[in-house]
């Protein structure tokens, strides 16, 4: 085997290597970003449910703190008619109105709790949306990336064949004879 065709076995077999190596890390990168954008479209609907949630709850609270005072507002009434008769029904509403401060005490704390978590969750959701467009980004520049990989691939490739091509040719000629170098004639006489 000539020079010249060892010298294209080891070119190839390098470029080999090294476009294998370039695919790894592409193939690598490809699968990170994909799944890091799938992590994050998993966060962004589990805060939405979870707003979702937070937002069904403080509602429900809202409704049971009006149907309660609706409700103790009409125990009141029935007791300010009874006042007159019983010194021990006062005591018992009294002790009753406190139980009943206490719980909307209780129940305004809860919905302020609530509303401070669908805050916390709006943030959230906006720290999301922003690493998702820096995902997005990296994912664009990755293709770009990938892009310019591949042309450059082809060109290379394009310029193996004409190398390829070219040293067929000059091979061919000698093997034909017709680039043959002239032939001395040897002489042992000095």
């Amino acid at each position: 085997m000539s020079t010249a065709g060892k010298v294209l076995i080891v070119l190839n077999t390098l470029m080999l290597a090294v476009w294998l190596v370039l695919m790894a890390g592409v193939a690598e990168l490809d699968a990170n970003g994909a799944k890091r954008v799938e992590d994050l479209a998993k966060e962004v609907e589990s805060a939405r449910a979870d707003l979702v949630k937070v937002e069904k709850d403080a509602r429900d609270i809202r409704e049971q703190v009006t149907l309660e005072q609706v409700a103790k507002e009409g125990d009141l009434k029935v007791v300010r008619s009874r006042l007159s008769n019983s010194e021990r029904e006062v005591s018992i509403t009294l002790e009753t109105l406190s139980r009943l401060q206490v719980e909307v005490e209780e129940f305004s704390k809860a919905v302020k709790r609530s509303q401070e978590i669908a805050e916390q969750r709006r943030e959230e959701k906006t720290q999301l949306e922003g690493l998702r467009t820096e995902e997005e980004a990296l994912v664009k520049r990755l293709q770009t990336d990938n892009g310019d990989l591949l042309t450059e691939l082809q060109s290379l490739r394009e310029t193996f064949k004409q190398v390829t091509e070219a040293n067929r040719g000059a091979v061919s000629r000698i093997l034909n004879g017709g680039d043959k170098p002239g032939v001395r004639a040897a002489s042992f006489i000095r």
